[in-house]
């Protein structure tokens, strides 16, 4: 089983859905899967074979059923408890950061997710309904125990989202967003609107042949373009580099990335521009597939402490984990920097 990997809420007013969704670097993040021409998402193998089944044609990514985050068992809710560590004469003092509860149905959707903070007040409650085809279809955010908003979500006869609309307490629209696909279920379009129904910010995608995104186009409220992001493949699908540009056409950053003959990613290098290299990153894996190391890198090839650690995972009988810790290396030995710990019950 992958790390725990917490799925992102919806906020309801202070974000936009999509957005967080859409940045060119959101699908080439650190450790996390997914020219200007007609020859972007090239294949770079030299020998060129169709590649499998797509697996990053993600712009809508939601995590709402036990299936979708790869756990095992009839789940009936999950208690994470976030800890950070800090150091007092050479020793690891642990204090309790912040806490979520998860509430599963029997058929193994997210119905209610708990927010405390760090002293166990509460700091907010999401509560998610769902039709018959397990769409979710409402989201209601609650804080210091009353309604704050809400989002409703539409879908078309082929089970896309193409509507989320965003309201305040009161039941007044605050936002919405609205989705285009093209024949083959992909996204090729989102808009925002702000609550007088103006436009606030407009995205357009494309795909290369066999569904994998290959160009996302941003454009501001007047229709004029503010940014641009390709992508390129391997004959696995992995994304081995993103490009991102200015307005203007200008680069403004570049990732390129390895991956090993599992698919995990083993390096990204991250360029100021095409050629000026700005930082490098190397992971390492267990046998689960589980992220055990990261090295970061500056520009110069040094090894950069503050940005590297190692992983150590804990799991139940079932298979799921309950201990997820992250170290760094102070004293010259290991020194734990944060853990999420996990309380399972099951039904």
């Amino acid at each position: 089983m992958k790390a725990i990997t917490h799925f992102a809420t919806r906020i309801l007013l202070f974000s936009l859905p999509g957005i967080l969704l859409v940045s060119c670097l959101g699908n080439t993040s650190l450790n996390n899967k997914e020219e200007k021409s007609d020859t972007v998402a090239k294949n770079v193998s030299a020998t060129p074979k169709p590649p499998k089944k797509a697996k990053t044609n993600v712009i809508l990514e939601k995590h709402f059923t036990l299936a979708s985050k790869g756990l095992i068992g009839k789940i009936k809710s999950i208690t994470h408890l976030h800890y950070k560590f800090t150091e007092k004469l050479g020793k690891a003092q642990k204090m309790v950061e912040s806490k979520d509860v998860e509430l599963y149905n029997p058929d193994g959707y997210l119905v209610e997710l708990q927010q405390y903070k760090s002293e166990g007040k509460p700091e907010g409650k999401f509560t998610y309904k769902f039709d018959a085809k397990g769409h979710d279809t409402e989201t209601d955010y609650y804080k210091s125990g009353a309604l704050y908003g809400k989002s409703i979500m539409k879908y078309d006869e082929n089970g896309n989202e193409v509507e989320d609309n965003g309201y305040s307490a009161k039941g007044l629209l605050i936002r919405r967003t609205v989705y285009k696909y093209d024949e083959k279920g992909n996204v090729i379009e989102l808009n925002n609107y702000k609550e007088d129904g103006s436009m606030d910010m407009r995205f357009t995608y494309k795909y290369t042949d066999y569904g994998n995104k290959k160009m996302i186009f941003g454009y501001k409220p007047d229709a004029s373009p503010y940014t641009t992001c390709t992508y390129e493949y391997d004959n696995d699908e992995n994304i081995v580099e993103t490009d991102n540009y200015e307005y203007d056409g200008s680069i403004k950053n570049k990732w390129t990335s390895k991956f090993d003959n599992k698919g995990n990613k083993i390096e990204d290098d991250i360029y100021k521009t095409d050629e000026i290299l700005d930082s490098k990153y190397t992971y390492k894996y267990d046998d689960k597939g589980n992220e055990v190391e990261v090295n970061s890198y500056q520009s110069n090839g040094n090894l950069e402490t503050k940005g590297s650690y190692t992983k150590e995972y804990e799991y139940d009988k079932n298979g799921n984990m309950i201990r997820e810790t992250k170290f760094t290396t102070k004293f010259g030995k290991p020194f734990p920097l944060e853990s999420i710990e996990t309380e399972i019950v099951y039904y």
